[in-house]
């Protein structure tokens, strides 16, 4: 872990508009998402592969905000996979 001495504070941070961070978090999610554990696996006390769904479900069924087009397919598959 770096020491608060050795970080480099000069440096700003990138900004991302709405659709920016909407396809970032989206990608990020998805590429960890046959890594996480079931809530079966490792309880309630760590992010799981339901939450992470969820989240997705989320983040496409409001996309239309993010990123001015409806992704309402995503929205359904992601929230199948979560019912299930």
């Amino acid at each position: 872990m770096e020491k608060s001495d050795d970080l480099n504070y000069s440096v700003s941070p990138m900004v991302m508009n709405q659709k920016e961070a909407a396809d970032w978090i989206i990608q990020e999610v998805e590429a960890i998402l046959s890594n996480l554990s079931t809530k079966d696996q490792v309880g309630s006390e760590r992010v799981t592969q339901g939450a992470a769904q969820a989240l997705l479900a989320k983040i496409y069924l409001n996309y239309e905000v993010y990123g001015g087009e409806s992704r309402w397919v995503e929205a359904i598959t992601y929230s199948d996979q979560r019912i299930i």
